[in-house]
């Protein structure tokens, strides 16, 4: 069985899914496949597989140079264009059937991702049972802000920081996704988690969790903590 956190940006959901993983001893991560291969990861394999013959027969500088291919741009292959501001922050704000995907493929027990709630991302993984992770819209625009500043988010940081209009355009793309999702879980038998129970009282929302996922909920003792340790990831 297959599990998958839809995370709602800034949620803790990187720590939630290593504490999950971690206590229940079960396989996590990020990794997955679609059945498509307009994906740039198959781009950059097939691209590499080319490149190792080509420089056995001419030498290592030789070959095609891969450093223009951005790694895990799903956005680009899947675009989503009813969240294109929080695709600009996050590569996994894809829709999967606008690429012709029939087939999202979970690679551990255990997934997190910020995948938006399209018509056909829902129906895609409506089999695989769902944590629906959600936060204050205020406090995740908040968050945004607080996020290290580097050379491939620093203009995006400061838009949500000083310009009031694209703020509100991700804060209403933050509602629709949040919205989408919660009617899904209530629709669907999914458990819907606030950010503020994870953190204010994560002994009783992991025991939540593992009733859900089917887990031993004696692994999770009364003075059960969250790590402080905070997860930032890249565009």
């Amino acid at each position: 069985m297959k599990y998958l956190i839809c995370a709602q940006p800034k949620s803790a959901s990187t720590s939630l899914m290593t504490s999950i993983g971690r206590t229940a001893g079960i396989t996590f991560g990020q990794q997955f496949g679609v059945d498509n291969r307009r994906t740039v990861r198959f781009q950059r394999r097939s691209l590499e597989k080319l490149n190792r013959p080509m420089r056995t027969l001419f030498g290592k500088k030789f070959g095609i140079r891969l450093d223009h291919i951005e790694k895990g741009t799903l956005r680009e292959a899947f675009p989503a264009s009813e969240y294109g501001i929080m695709a600009r922050f996050h590569s996994d704000i894809a829709d999967f059937t606008q690429g012709r995907a029939t087939k999202i493929e979970l690679v551990y027990t255990l997934h997190k991702q910020h995948f938006p709630p399209t018509s056909g991302n829902i129906a895609l993984l409506r089999p695989v049972p769902k944590i629906v992770l959600v936060r204050d819209i205020e406090q995740t625009l908040a968050a945004y802000k607080r996020v290290p500043r580097n050379s491939r988010n620093l203009v995006l940081i400061e838009r949500v920081t000083h310009d009031r209009i694209f703020a509100q355009k991700l804060a209403d793309e933050i509602e629709r996704w949040q919205r989408g999702w919660i009617e899904e879980a209530k629709a669907h038998g999914g458990l819907i988690l606030d950010f503020q129970d994870v953190v204010h009282s994560p002994a009783c929302a992991m025991a939540s969790i593992f009733q859900f996922l089917g887990l031993d909920q004696d692994l999770v003792g009364p003075d059960f903590m969250m790590p402080k340790e905070r997860s930032y990831r890249g565009r």
